[in-house]
Parts: C-alpha cells; sequence; structure tokens
C-alpha cells in the first residue's frame, strides 16, 4: 500500500480580532497552514492543535482574540480507505476464528446486527462474542459457536489464561528496552497490567510488542497516553504536549497472536496474523525517515 504524505510545521500564532468566535478550524485553515479543510479537521482530532497550552481536538471550538494557538510538529501519513473483509482462519463445531480488520466494532452479545455480526452468522448460524477489540484495532478474535463453548471460553479470559500479543507504534521515542506498565489507570479508576518490550525505534516513534495481563477496556491506549507516548492514531486518549508526533487515519494497534483452550478438547491452540498492509507501509516510512 502506498502512503500519501505531508509534513507540517511547529508554528505559534496569536488569533487577532478577525478570528474572534470563528471556530478553530476556520482560523487555522484560512491562514493557509494545511491543504484542506479536510485535513484541518483531521489534524484538530488527532491531537495536533493546542490552544493556551492545551490540546483542543474538536474543530467547533470557538477561538477567542488573544488566544495562543499552536501547531505541532507533524508528520501526517494517510492512505485511500479500501473495503477490507473479515478473514477466517480457522472454524470447527465450536470455534470461529477470524483476522478482524480496522474500522469493523466488535459485537456485543446483545447485538442484532452489524457488518461483522452479519459476516459471521453468513457462515455460522449462531456466533457468541467472548471478548472485543476496538472498531479501529486490528487483528485475531475468537467467537463461539454454542452457549457451552462460549461459557467456557468467557471464563478463560475472566481468568487471564487467553494470552493476547499485540503490536503498536507509539508516538516519541522510549528509552527502556522493555518494562511492565502497572497501577490505577486515572482515565478508568482500574487497575491495568501490561509488559511491554521495544522492537524498533524511529525518529518520531517507537515500535513496540505488548502483552496485557489485565483485560481492561482500552487498557493498552490508556496505560501508554498516561506514559506520555500515546499511540499513532489514538484520538481519544490525548495528552498535552507540544512534542512532535505521527497522524494517522487509524489507531496503530494490532492484536497478532491469540492462544487459549479449547473448549472441547482443552488443547492449548495459537493463532497468529500479520500486520495489515498500511501498517507495513507506515513502519516502511517511519523507518525512512529516520
Amino acid at each position: 500500500m502506498e502512503l500519501k504524505v505531508f509534513r507540517i510545521k511547529e508554528k505559534l500564532f496569536t488569533a487577532g480580532p478577525s478570528d474572534e468566535l470563528l471556530r478553530l478550524d476556520r482560523v487555522i485553515f484560512r491562514r493557509n497552514l494545511i491543504p484542506s479543510m479536510k485535513f484541518t479537521k483531521m489534524l484538530i482530532e488527532a491531537g495536533g492543535i493546542l490552544v493556551n497550552d492545551r490540546i483542543v481536538n474538536f474543530p467547533s471550538k470557538k477561538i477567542q482574540e488573544g488566544d495562543k494557538i499552536f501547531i505541532r510538529n507533524i508528520l501526517f501519513a494517510f492512505f485511500d480507505k479500501k473495503d477490507n473483509a473479515p478473514e477466517i482462519i480457522c472454524e470447527d463445531e465450536n470455534i470461529i476464528v477470524i483476522n478482524k480488520p480496522s474500522g469493523f466494532l466488535s459485537p456485543e452479545e446483545k447485538d442484532s446486527g452489524g457488518p461483522l455480526k452479519d459476516f459471521l452468522t453468513a457462515h455460522t448460524e449462531e456466533v457468541f462474542p467472548v471478548h472485543r477489540l476496538d472498531r479501529e484495532t486490528s487483528g485475531v478474535m475468537v467467537f463461539a459457536k454454542n452457549k457451552k463453548s462460549a461459557e467456557f471460553l468467557k471464563k478463560e479470559f475472566k481468568e487471564r489464561r487467553v494470552k493476547k500479543s499485540y503490536l503498536a507504534i507509539l508516538n516519541g521515542v522510549l528509552n527502556k528496552e522493555k518494562g511492565i506498565i502497572k497501577g490505577i489507570m486515572k482515565a478508568t479508576g482500574e487497575y491495568g497490567e501490561s509488559e511491554f518490550f521495544v522492537k524498533e525505534r524511529h525518529k518520531w516513534t517507537t515500535f513496540v510488542e505488548i502483552h496485557p495481563k489485565t483485560g481492561r477496556t482500552n487498557q493498552i491506549r490508556i496505560q501508554f497516553s498516561e506514559m506520555g507516548y500515546p499511540l499513532v492514531g489514538e484520538k481519544k486518549y490525548l495528552i498535552n504536549s507540544k512534542k512532535k508526533c505521527v497522524i494517522f487515519p487509524r489507531l496503530a494497534l494490532h492484536t497478532f497472536s491469540l492462544s487459549f483452550a479449547h473448549p472441547q478438547s482443552l488443547k492449548t491452540h495459537s493463532f497468529s496474523v500479520p500486520l495489515p498492509s498500511e501498517l507495513v507501509a507506515l513502519l516502511e516510512l517511519l523507518r525512512s525517515s529516520d
């Protein structure tokens, strides 16, 4: 996949009288700093703009005269979205294992439909979700095909016997080769624990492998943001930072392996899927930007 790239240089300006009560995206775009209004909005939503030293990620923010608007040093990489379809990598009478592309919402147990649920039920009469991935997170997922298997797998996830491994690209350069992030997450008030290993360092970013020890919602995203290294593509858990960053249309998080006991045989099954093409292309770009 070929990425389109442009850079935005760091800039600080003060809003003038003609900017009073205008939207933030309009104030920035009218200065001819960004190629289009679309990219201006994407830049704001991804945390590329600080107003009075605080991240503002909603384009409709009304600006007042005297506001200090800071545009971070940005590497903006994007691609033409293609309609990727989920891929079945294993199926038997008890489970179905898939490779979920970014952009598909994981179905909940009470969901009546949705693109991923529709895909699954086209292959099997009944499907039971036993875990979830964020909409923008890609990678391997398992679903049960009957209630007995669902109960077994849910218990395995709850008891932390399922092993999950993730790959992620972080904004910022981590100095540690490895580490364990643990403690109460400020965003949720829950305890989370994850182990990470640095695979590559780039000029702008760090490529890491992560093994979560607890399974809190958005755990990896929250922990690295609170650590000061938000994931590339992060929009929800942003930090007030003037450091240079990479902006990308999707979250740079991928579940590359999943190991669990089969609900019938009890033997450990392990599945892995490669990085999707857009993340491979992003890594190649980051390596060449060093």
